[in-house]
């Protein structure tokens, strides 16, 4: 095919050929054509995970393949049944929690240059979604921001090999350039203070710069990072030019309007959920499970402050105490946990090292003995009364002579 554009690229070799010779060629270039396939796909959305990112079969065995012009990446090389932007429901695979920051991930396959942006739909974006990329849609009402370098890291410097240490673009704080170098880039953003949506959308965007400069405020951005010692031409060689006021407000003045890049562009969605900040955010999907603890000689000492609280009278409903399952305690094992978890109160005790037991029952009294009955006293025996003295007869008087 390269050769046959060549050949008709030379009108003098072409007027020159045989007529049956250039109707062949036609057909050649024609078949090869047909079967030459499509362009390699670039980078897909990891985490979270895309829609795109499920399914070997379902996206032709190429995640990175969504540089059609869909919502969310639909066409191009994908097969027609593949459909991410209707009927896809799985349930969000991550929840996050409002003003929350987040680490997200991309895996880089061909380098294109350009930049990258989030936003959110507050609904499932499906079909019947309307405009969701317009001034008043869904994805334009929620665009995340990055968060500033040094609150992520407080090491960067200039060509900083982590992503999220680029400078942030003060005019465009939504964007995330891509940096040298293919593989898996990491990017944070902060999720929106306000936001909550128990079934919404994330839309991950990247407008690519390798054929022409897709979106304004290049020229102002890699100015910018060259003065700061960040080597710009690595990043994107052709984004320099002018930079200068009346730019900067050409480029104020067309803010509103609908975002269209120029050059090729990806797109993947993401099913999520946002939960207010006063809530708790519920685990993700299938959490990895606890490894199993490897023993070790010596014990280490326990996450609590060293001053131990006083040990509370246990309440009536149990006390916390050493959690004795190993499945589901790594610190089964250590001692050190058994005077450790009585400190806490049941109402506050630690999981999974401690558990609340159950309420010992009290033990039944012991009855007081019974007292020995007093020995019934013998009585003394009764002294008989002496007998009397036998009454002596008085002398009978002597006769009167």
């Amino acid at each position: 095919a390269i050769w046959l554009k060549h050949q008709f690229a030379d009108t003098c070799l072409a007027t020159a050929l045989p007529t049956t010779m250039l109707a062949k060629s036609t057909l050649v270039a024609v078949l090869l054509l047909a079967l030459a396939p499509s362009a390699a796909g670039h980078a897909w959305l990891t985490e979270p995970p895309a829609r795109n990112a499920q399914g070997g079969s379902r996206n032709g065995y190429c995640p990175q393949c969504g540089n059609g012009g869909g919502v969310c990446g639909d066409g191009g090389q994908w097969p027609p049944s593949s459909n991410y932007l209707g009927g896809q429901n799985s349930g969000p695979q991550r929840t996050y929690t409002a003003g929350q920051v987040v680490e997200f991930k991309v895996k880089m396959t061909a380098h294109h240059m350009g930049h990258m942006e989030l936003h959110v739909c507050d609904e499932h974006l499906g079909p019947l979604t309307p405009d969701p990329e317009g001034p008043n849609g869904c994805l334009s009402k929620w665009v995340l921001e990055r968060v500033r370098p040094e609150q992520v890291y407080s090491d960067c410097k200039p060509n900083d090999a982590r992503g999220s240490c680029q400078p942030l673009d003060e005019n465009y704080p939504e964007r995330w350039y891509l940096p040298p170098g293919t593989g898996e880039h990491t990017m944070h953003f902060r999720i929106p203070q306000n936001l909550q949506c128990s079934s919404c959308t994330l839309q991950w965007r990247w407008w690519t710069a390798n054929s022409c400069i897709p979106a304004d405020g290049y020229p102002c951005y890699f100015q910018s990072i060259a003065k700061q010692g960040w080597s710009a031409d690595s990043w994107c060689g052709r984004c320099g030019g002018t930079c200068n006021a009346a730019l900067l407000q050409a480029n104020a003045s067309r803010a509103h309007l609908k975002k269209e890049g120029c050059g090729e562009e990806f797109r993947n969605c993401a099913d999520i959920a946002v939960v207010g900040s006063g809530s708790p955010a519920p685990p993700s999907p299938s959490p990895t499970p606890m490894p199993t603890p490897t023993p070790v000689p010596t014990q280490p000492t326990p996450t609590p402050a060293p001053s131990p609280m006083p040990t509370p009278t246990p309440a009536p409903g149990g006390s916390c105490v050493q959690n004795k399952d190993c499945v589901a305690n790594a610190w089964c094992n250590q001692d050190v946990y058994v005077t450790w978890c009585p400190m806490h109160s049941t109402s506050q005790c630690p999981s999974p090292q401690c558990v609340v037991s159950a309420p010992t029952p009290a033990p039944t009294p012991t009855p007081a003995p019974m007292p020995t009955p007093m020995p019934t006293p013998t009585p003394a025996p009764t002294t008989a009364a002496p007998t009397p003295a036998p009454t002596t007869a008085a002398p009978t008087p002597a006769p009167t002579t």
